[in-house]
């Protein structure tokens, strides 16, 4: 008797698995065959070629299958073990996933035979830009920035960027639209992706994306100021609801909950949605009270303290308010973003690169995203490389007591850091790094709930995280 309930759950098991199995095969045997399409034709080269790697067709090839493996992987972890119920989000979810992170966006490019033209991306861009800077100052202009790009520190790619603006022009709404739904799925994959990768700890996958989001706090304040900030906590509330649209039992609840989501979608802007998770933790915070919660909050104030101090006593408090705006509408500066020395950057690039600057406390330069000597890419990279070096070694201790999880997490890492590498070699442009920018707060996460002493993680990682800060602002 002892021996049937074993039976049948292993009958179960072994069901679970046989399914699971057949239809992983059956994606990979479709991915294989788009990725021998991509890869052999030549037609795709040469939409990509166009980017920057003009004519350089092994670097294209290479960065191509790099990209397919990693995405692979990256659908196989999040995909796996998910509820009914969830399925529909995350399918939607890893739709405008794959079409930026993958080879399949290529695809599309050459099967619609949109074209594939930076530079008319770069000259609207540009036009509009210079259009609402000259004639509203810089709210409009930010407001036409942020509504034409989604948060590039998210699980997205400008590819993406480019690609919609070829589908729908100067469309905002549109536009909007459909950089809403990518900011919320961006972020809802990286939420599972945590989750599956630290086997079920929601405390760690708390940690990484609060730190995503957390940076671009940062980043939203310097560059649009107060008012940006105050509207966290509208969306906070707004998406408050949210958490009940697969929660309560009443449809016509759940119905009105999902049609207020939708206009929050369309109407909020789209750099402020990763706070509906926030939201929802914020809401759960009782349920996921742990010492690892009050570990990484206590990492972030000490963080936040010590930047403003420093701050405070090397620049005085009325020049932390100026210092973006100054930077930003410094006439100097702007030359330089339209310079011709930029070709190959869209505006919004060029902008997101100096968003980036202001947020790790390299206010001074701009053009650390072309040169490879900056300061602000070698502290980047020893960042990564530090964290890839932990992760490397636990990772090897979890492989070998069977986690395959932790195996896979860290073989996507390799994966896209070596894609990112290779591209940034043969283009001579840094871009391609911005992949790696979550990777960086998802290994934060692992390494503080790793340790076995979470004071001692967390004094870890706030030493790495303040070598980086002060060698930055050595160069401002």
């Amino acid at each position: 008797m002892s021996l049937l309930p074993q039976k049948i759950d292993l009958e179960k098991q072994l069901n679970i698995k046989g399914r699971f199995f057949l239809n992983h095969i059956l994606i990979l045997f479709l991915y294989l065959i788009l990725l021998f399409y991509l890869v052999m034709s030549q037609q795709s080269v040469e939409l990509f070629s166009t980017n920057s790697m003009a004519g350089d067709v092994l670097s294209i090839q290479i960065y191509l299958i790099i990209l397919s493996l990693a995405s692979l992987l990256s659908f196989l972890i999040i995909t796996s073990r998910l509820k009914p119920s969830d399925h529909l989000i995350f399918v939607c979810a890893f739709v405008f996933y794959i079409l930026a992170f993958s080879p399949l966006y290529y695809l599309f490019q050459s099967l619609t035979g949109i074209p594939f033209e930076f530079n008319a991306f770069d000259s609207l861009l540009y036009y509009n830009a210079h259009v609402d800077f000259e004639n509203s100052g810089r709210g409009d202009f930010f407001s036409f920035i942020s509504d034409q790009n989604f948060t590039f520190d998210d699980f997205g790619f400008t590819g993406y960027v480019h690609y919609t603006l070829s589908l729908f022009g100067e469309n905002i709404f549109v536009q909007r639209v459909f950089n809403a739904l990518f900011a919320a799925g961006s972020a809802v994959l990286t939420y599972r992706f945590c989750l599956r990768l630290f086997n079920g700890d929601q405390t760690r996958s708390i940690i990484a994306v609060s730190l995503l989001i957390f940076n671009n706090i940062t980043i939203y304040f310097i560059a649009s100021g107060l008012k940006e900030c105050v509207m966290i906590f509208f969306v906070l509330l707004v998406f408050y609801h949210l958490n009940y649209v697969f929660t309560d039992k009443n449809k016509a609840k759940r119905l009105f909950y999902g049609i207020l989501g939708i206009i929050c979608l369309i109407f909020i802007r789209p750099h402020m949605l990763p706070f509906i998770f926030l939201g929802i933790f914020v809401v759960n915070y009782a349920k996921l009270q742990s010492l690892m919660i009050k570990q990484s909050i206590l990492f972030l104030g000490v963080v936040i303290f010590g930047g403003v101090i420093y701050v405070v006593a090397t620049s005085g408090a009325v020049e932390i308010i100026t210092l973006g705006y100054s930077k930003i509408l410094d006439p100097e500066l702007q030359r330089e973003i339209f310079n011709l020395k930029y070709e190959g950057y869209s505006i919004a690039e060029a902008y997101a690169v100096m968003f980036a600057s202001i947020s790790f406390g390299a206010l001074s330069k701009i053009d650390f995203a072309i040169t490879n000597e900056d300061t602000f890419l070698f502290s980047y990279n020893l960042l990564l490389l530090n964290y890839l070096a932990y992760y490397l070694w636990t990772s090897i201790r979890m492989v070998l007591k069977e986690k395959r999880a932790e195996f896979y997490g860290l073989l996507i890492f390799i994966l896209i850091y070596a894609a990112s590498m290779v591209v940034s070699f043969f283009a001579q442009e840094v871009r391609y790094l911005y992949m790696m920018y979550p990777f960086v707060y998802i290994l934060i996460a692992y390494s503080i709930g790793r340790h076995k002493n979470p004071k001692l993680a967390t004094l870890y990682n706030f030493g790495i995280t303040a070598v980086i800060i002060f060698w930055n602002i050595r160069s401002l």
